[in-house]
């Protein structure tokens, strides 16, 4: 949701992630027990609303969870309904090592996996160190800015920038990566 009219979002603004994405959705794949996997991974299931001091600072512009359909489709949403391509950095992005490993393994990609306890907020770069600073204090210290808003490109609304240096197009996660269980 945008906030107000005179806080538009516009090229140029920063896409800020509160913290390491996709360990709930891995959380709930082990407590399952389908798979064999040793270790202990805790679902990132959190209240969120230590953001809304940040909500009522001028400068951050949008916020929404990262639940159903994960980073990416959060992303691509945000690029349908704003008319912008969101250029993210898979490099910026903190996976933790239990979701990193367990997607290698699986095969999945961990950027559609769900969060319960995370959030994208997209920013002007003016309030970007004010942002960061609140973030890593009050929420996680894997808080960081993962992208930028740029004017929309062809027919796709999010880009990924690998690690390998290329570029993905991210689509909308279609179908159910992990049955619904709450």
């Amino acid at each position: 949701m945008i906030k107000n009219e005179e806080e538009k979002v516009k090229e140029g603004d920063l896409v800020v992630i509160t913290g390491s994405p996709g360990e709930h959705g891995v959380a709930i794949m082990i407590a399952r027990g389908e798979f064999e996997f040793e270790g202990e991974v805790l679902s990132d299931c959190a209240p969120l609303t230590n953001l809304l001091t940040l909500w009522e600072m001028k400068g951050v512009k949008w916020m929404r969870d990262i639940t159903r359909g994960g980073l990416a489709s959060v992303l691509c949403e945000f690029g349908m309904e704003n008319n912008f391509t969101v250029f993210i950095n898979e490099e910026k992005i903190p996976f933790s090592p239990p979701v990193k490993g367990v997607s290698e393994i699986l095969g999945i990609d961990p950027l559609y996996l769900p969060s319960e306890g995370k959030a994208v907020i997209v920013i002007s770069p003016d309030v970007k160190e004010k942002v960061i600073e609140y973030l890593r204090k009050k929420v996680d210290p894997s808080a960081d800015v993962i992208g930028e808003i740029r004017k929309k490109e062809k027919n796709f609304y999010t880009v990924l920038k690998t690690l390998s240096g290329g570029y993905r197009i991210l689509e909308l996660l279609t179908g159910e990566l992990l049955p619904r269980i709450c």
